[in-house]
């Protein structure tokens, strides 16, 4: 990162700031100089007045964070990506002792790595559900687990069960068949602030955003 420090009337060369150590805050608290610093690349400012040291999220959600007359810069890259809340639900009878789970290619999903799947809550009617926060704008694959009571895995049959994510407000419910793939259905569900949910756009899927990625 090409830089320039200005200080008062003294201006630093670069090879200056490189590996000079920082001195304690408590040094700068006594300061009265203003310093400034900028970067030519990535249009970071960053201001340090008198008894004060500043951290900047830039708006290549960059950390810039200095503790001196800019002497030195610590960057930390942080990663953010929107999500959306996605019910998983199938609609599948077992025996007593045996339980579903859920596999995919995310990591939240275990990757495909059976050891790492995600276990499916069950409820009135034979309806097994979870609940998992998604990245936007990707293409979700994944598949049931009938864990039995001897411990043995049975896969769901058929292809791969894909979710094309998208950007709501609103929770995406996806309700699958164990058996016909043909058989899926997406809604959106709103929450209030009662806690009801309430159901819009039924019926929505298959649904492929253009901003999707697979």
């Amino acid at each position: 990162m090409e830089a320039f420090v200005r200080c008062s009337t003294t201006l630093f060369p670069k090879a200056n700031i490189i590996n000079k150590p920082l001195p304690p805050l408590k040094s700068l608290l006594g300061r009265s100089d203003i310093c400034f610093l900028r970067s030519l690349n990535s249009n970071v400012h960053v201001h340090l007045l008198r008894h004060k040291a500043l951290q900047l999220v830039a708006p290549s959600q960059t950390e810039v964070l200095t503790t001196s007359e800019t002497a030195g810069i610590g960057i930390q890259t942080t990663e953010t990506s929107e999500t959306v809340n996605v019910q998983f639900q199938l609609h599948k009878e077992c025996n007593f002792g045996e339980s579903f789970l859920l596999v995919g290619n995310e990591p939240i999903m275990g990757e495909w790595n059976p050891a790492s799947a995600i276990p499916l809550n069950w409820s009135d009617g034979n309806i097994w559900t979870v609940e998992l926060d998604m990245p936007v704008g990707i293409a979700v694959q994944y598949k049931f687990i009938l864990k039995k009571s001897t411990g043995d895995l049975s896969w769901q049959p058929g292809p791969d069960r894909i979710l094309h994510t998208w950007n709501t407000k609103n929770n995406i419910a996806i309700a699958e068949d164990w058996k016909d793939s043909e058989l899926q259905k997406i809604s959106e569900l709103q929450i209030t602030n009662q806690n009801e949910v309430l159901l819009v756009n039924p019926g929505l899927g298959p649904i492929v955003p253009g901003n999707v990625t697979f």
